[in-house]
């Protein structure tokens, strides 16, 4: 009917233990349907065979202070190499959340603010997830569609090989017309910058990830956007400063209108970071392409030689 999991202690009290940045997560959801579970395949090789499991009202909520050190050093793993670190030999077709919400909230180490990004009515389905009996071809595929900040309608695709030795995965990314400014709640306390105006017209990103980096393009068009650069996430604190770094910027760095200019995605990644934060990155990239605040010609030169450093095969889009 309900499953819920909660800390013990409250975040006050858990974030006073601890000595390095650590996710305080909880999780809730209401009714939870399994089945069919395969008993004979369970009593033959220990194999938890399920054909689909069915979450409602999946509600699941993470708070990181950044405040805190970071532990640099441990390599996080991307969503398929998870599954298959699971001990117990798992085989599940489909896993559907239905009208689910995600909610981050972050304390930036700068602004000493509170920025929470949350993505509500979200229909989430996850096929083929395995650890066991993994076949040439076989792919881990993810797909969710929500709103972000509950006014933006998003939808994330990614698909994962099993099998790619490099840790492959197709990335899609898809966002419908909105105003750009709903995102001032989360960018002024977690970036210390305001969208004054900006229409969004349309988002579509496609990006191949691999274990190291990630490559792509992004069709970002939108209409009269003007930033904003604030100081510590106040926007009373209004400086000669911020006041001729905001000109700069909205006069000679971004473009207020994008009607046909395609922007490069390029990443590399930070392994010590989690797979969720590869992904948004990874958006995040295409994002400052199109607006201008990165050149493409120097995100190809950088894709290029981290080829050449890390002696890689290029990304085929085929």
């Amino acid at each position: 009917d309900s499953f819920s999991l909660t800390p013990t202690l409250s975040i006050d009290s858990f974030l006073l233990k601890q000595l390095y940045q650590t996710d305080y997560i909880t999780l809730k959801s209401g009714a939870v349907t399994i089945g069919p579970v395969d008993i004979d395949t369970y009593i033959k090789d220990k194999t938890l065979a399920i054909g689909a499991m069915k979450i409602d009202k999946f509600l699941f909520t993470d708070y990181k202070d950044k405040q805190l050190p970071f532990n640099s050093g441990i390599v996080k793993p991307l969503p398929v190499n998870m599954i298959k670190k699971i001990n117990q030999l798992l085989s599940v077709d489909t896993v559907l959340l239905t009208n689910a919400a995600v909610q981050y909230t972050e304390v930036n180490e700068k602004t000493k603010q509170a920025g929470t990004i949350p993505v509500t009515r979200m229909t989430v389905t996850l096929l083929n997830i395995r650890n066991h009996k993994i076949k040439p071809g076989d792919s881990l595929t993810i797909r969710a569609v929500g709103y972000v900040l509950d006014t933006v309608w998003t939808r994330l695709r990614v698909k994962e090989s099993y099998t790619d030795s490099l840790g492959g995965f197709l990335m899609t990314l898809r966002m419908k017309p909105g105003d750009l400014t709903v995102l001032n709640s989360a960018l002024i306390p977690m970036a210390s910058v305001k969208l004054l105006s900006g229409q969004l017209d349309t988002l579509d990103m496609r990006a191949v990830g691999r274990e190291y980096l990630a490559l792509g393009e992004m069709k970002m068009f939108y209409r009269d956007l003007k930033v904003q650069l604030l100081k510590d996430g106040d926007e009373n604190k209004k400086t000669f400063m911020t006041k001729l770094v905001s000109f700069l910027a909205n006069t000679f760095v971004i473009k207020t209108n994008n009607k046909s200019r395609i922007g490069n995605v390029f990443f590399l990644r930070n392994r010590d970071r989690s797979a969720i934060n590869y992904l948004i990155k990874i958006a995040i990239s295409g994002m400052t392409s199109s607006v201008g605040a990165k050149s493409n010609k120097k995100m190809m030169r950088r894709y290029k030689k981290e080829l050449e450093k890390r002696n890689l095969p290029p990304i085929n889009f085929d």
